[in-house]
């Protein structure tokens, strides 16, 4: 019977040696060459974990890595000696990489758990360096949120929608968690909580805060009966309640209250539970009645972006803009699906970011080595994020190619040329050059001409050619009009 975890090696005996030092069960693992591996693709199953050693085979890894994904649908981890090898990988494709040593039993617990789920889950264990993931405590929020999404989606009922909501978040931000349903089509209202509920909770949820929540449709923190407008880049006072709308057919479909047990929202954590809010109404629609409207769920998302990197968001809806009117010019009109995705996909390319730990998304200096492989994960991180939301699968597309380079030397997947989605071509040139012309805390902005020479210095080999003309085309029309009134 075939194992539902395949290693695969040079020979057997290395693939064995491998499954004996990560201390998998021999019973659910399948031991494969890269020989045998092509023997069998015809008939290759769908299984829930591929385990690579890496330092073994890379080659043969990195050629492998396209066919694996299509064909077994399978995650993908790679075992690795260095830094230098785990970036290798990553680029290649691999979800996660785990560098050597790993603990003990840490693999087998990963993989019992990946089984469990019953669909991919990157997850990044031992002492090496997440792929798919992020490093530390940004990786574990990322995964929670993943799963939360995955559970929700499973909910047979508002009921239990809202149970599984206020467990799942109350667990992440380590807080009491109350979810309030509203009575529409499917039901009456539904409260339920992370634990027992008190007078305070329920009070909160009829006060002047729930109030101005549902009235401004955006988050508010309360302390007592002195309710207040939660602003990025602040917290709420210590252990103050805030409430966070449940948006759906472009109105409040609930309220998400939440009361941190032991400190204060932070900027991430109230981020984070803006997300997991978004997501939530989206998929509310299930049950009748009380579909979120797209417009609803991007604005939230993007909402959730700028508590947690207001110059990010910034960045992003200027970058949505300009591929606006450069999508046009590239034969993409106004109407079509792939115009829709690509700006949805420009909007929401950083989503990711609210996965990234603080010490890399807000590090002034210029980062470490660790800290850039933790940085290069936002494209995957926004793609596992946007493609859980059906409506958003083609975003996620645009999100997860927007740093491919045209000759294939960009990053996660080393995608090339036509390969890369054309939104996602004509957005790398119109988000480089909103980044080239905006101040960052390490450099001045470059004045708008030096930005359109150096996007034409890389046609061919950072961008498409093609796009690359157009935005001559776009320049002339537009930018150098508007960076000249500036200047003057």
């Amino acid at each position: 019977m075939m194992g539902r975890i395949w290693v695969i090696a040079t020979s057997e005996a290395s693939a064995r040696q491998l499954a004996q030092e990560a201390d998998l069960d021999a019973a659910e693992v399948e031991c494969v060459t890269w020989v045998e591996l092509l023997r069998r693709w015809p008939d290759a199953p769908a299984v829930p974990l591929v385990l690579l050693d890496w330092s073994q085979g890379g080659a043969q890894a990195a050629g492998a890595l396209p066919f694996l994904r299509h064909l077994m649908d399978s995650e993908i981890w790679a075992v690795v000696g260095s830094a230098a090898e785990s970036q290798i990988a990553v680029d290649a494709g691999v979800s996660v990489t785990l560098r050597r040593p790993f603990p003990p039993r840490a693999l087998r617990r990963a993989a019992r758990a990946l089984q469990r789920a019953a669909s991919p889950a990157a997850s990044s264990v031992g002492g090496g360096v997440a792929g798919g993931g992020v490093v530390g405590g940004g990786e574990r929020r990322f995964e929670q949120i993943v799963a939360l999404q995955r559970d929700l989606s499973a909910a047979p009922s508002p009921d239990a929608f809202a149970g599984r909501l206020a467990e799942g978040l109350g667990e992440m931000l380590k807080a009491v968690v109350v979810v309030r349903v509203f009575a529409w089509g499917c039901g009456p209202e539904v409260v339920r909580g992370s634990g027992a509920l008190g007078a305070d909770e329920l009070e909160s949820l009829e006060g002047p805060a729930a109030v101005e929540a549902l009235g401004t449709l955006r988050s508010v923190a309360c302390d007592g009966a002195q309710a207040r407008s939660a602003r990025a880049g602040g917290a709420a006072s210590r252990h103050a309640t805030t409430l966070v709308p449940l948006l759906g057919a472009g109105r409040a479909r609930g309220l998400i209250l939440i009361r941190p047990a032991q400190r204060s929202l932070s900027r991430e954590d109230l981020a984070c539970a803006e997300l997991v809010a978004s997501q939530a109404g989206a998929q509310l629609g299930k049950f009748g009645g009380a579909d979120s409207t797209e417009e609803d769920v991007v604005a939230t998302m993007l909402r959730a972006l700028e508590r947690r990197d207001p110059t990010t968001c910034q960045h992003s809806r200027r970058a949505a803009l300009y591929a606006e009117e450069l999508l046009a010019l590239s034969g993409v009109p106004p109407g079509q699906p792939d115009y829709r995705d690509a700006v949805r996909g420009a909007l929401l390319h950083d989503v990711g970011k609210i996965g990234v730990p603080d010490e890399v998304l807000l590090q002034p200096d210029p980062l470490s080595d660790t800290q850039w492989e933790a940085l290069r994960q936002h494209p995957y991180l926004s793609y596992r994020m946007l493609s859980g939301v059906e409506f958003l699968a083609g975003a996620a597309e645009i999100a997860h190619a927007h740093h491919e380079r045209y000759d294939g030397s960009g990053y996660p997947r080393g995608l090339a040329g036509t390969a890369i989605p054309l939104g996602a071509r004509v957005f790398a040139v119109v988000d480089a050059f909103d980044a080239m012309t905006s101040d960052r805390p390490y450099r001045r902005a470059l004045a708008a001409d030096a930005a359109r020479s150096e996007i034409e210095r890389c046609a061919g080999s950072q961008f498409d050619p093609a796009v690359v003309e157009a935005f001559k085309e776009m320049y002339r029309r537009r930018f150098r009009r508007r960076f000249r009134s500036q200047a003057a």
